[in-house]
């Protein structure tokens, strides 16, 4: 049977004996399906486990969790709460009151443990990358044991990207600090637009396509975008726009991103640097099927 969780990221396998807790510990205990069947207590142990262990330990349980297809609903929904914790955080400091509007029915563990990394530039950053990578990677799953709020989720990587614009200022003393760490972060940056990229196979409404499309467009249209990050820029609006030309669903903010997009094009691939960054356009499936539409020839 599983170890007991104790506290302070350990735990208890007897009288007299602890040992330490990590998320690689508890998440190599899924290569033993007998500890995953409900006779066991493994998934008390990772319940306890997601409270216990610190926002970055937790934060790779959660994933790990996420992934795994055995595990029961409320465990998911628990980790699903701890991974995204961060995101909630950011969407709570824009607000004056850093109260609403967060998405998070529940919070898994103390709140305050999150908002004393996010307020320090190094471990905001770090925590938030960490957050963004595990986002994308769950966003090339399928099926998932429980829903994303995918809508609040990308409300929150479009103002982070906002923030680290300088186009967003918190109206809170927390969103304050936060807009000081992201500003011109790169690896944050590079880490939201691939988020972002992702986010793009979830079902969205027209606003909420309409503010995606304008903040890749900013990063785009920006002469001081760093050419690492206006690569990544061009990758998410590429997916954005291989999404939109199999649906009709939203034909109007596409194509009005579109026709937005085609001039920044041009005047990229007049610079050394942007015909690098462009080429993922260039040479996408997107780029040959929309220029060869008929509804769009008159652009072209």
């Amino acid at each position: 049977m599983p170890p007991k969780v104790a506290k302070k990221g350990r735990v208890t396998d007897g009288p007299g004996t602890t040992i330490c807790l990590n998320a690689h510990n508890i998440i190599s205990w899924f290569r033993f399906p007998v500890l995953c069947s409900p006779e066991h207590d493994l998934w008390m142990v990772m319940k306890e486990a997601l409270k216990s262990l610190n926002p970055f330990q937790a934060g790779s349980l959660a994933y790990g969790i996420l992934k795994s297809k055995s595990c029961s609903q409320d465990v998911c929904l628990q980790a699903m709460c701890v991974l995204l914790q961060p995101l909630d955080c950011v969407l709570r400091s824009s607000a004056a009151d850093c109260g609403p509007p967060g998405f998070l029915d529940e919070l898994v563990s103390d709140p305050s443990v999150v908002e004393n990394l996010m307020s320090k530039k190094a471990s905001c950053v770090s925590l938030l990358c960490q957050c963004l990578i595990h986002l994308t990677e769950l966003c090339e799953k399928d099926c998932l044991a429980v829903q994303v709020p995918y809508r609040a989720v990308l409300d929150s990587v479009v103002l982070i990207l906002s923030l680290c614009l300088g186009h967003a200022i918190g109206l809170s003393a927390a969103g304050f600090h936060l807009g000081r760490s992201l500003i011109g972060s790169l690896r944050v940056e590079r880490s939201a637009l691939d988020a972002i990229g992702g986010l793009s196979r979830w079902p969205l409404r027209p606003e909420e396509l309409t503010k995606t499309y304008n903040v890749l467009t900013a990063y785009l249209e920006n002469p001081e975008t760093d050419a690492t990050v206006l690569k990544k820029a061009f990758q998410a609006s590429v997916k954005w726009l291989q999404a939109w030309h199999t649906s009709d669903e939203h034909w109007a903010e596409g194509r009005t991103f579109l026709q937005g997009l085609c001039p920044v094009i041009m005047k990229r691939l007049c610079s050394p640097p942007g015909r690098c960054a462009t080429l993922p356009w260039s040479s996408s499936p997107a780029s040959q099927l929309l220029l060869k539409d008929k509804r769009m020839s008159d652009k072209f």
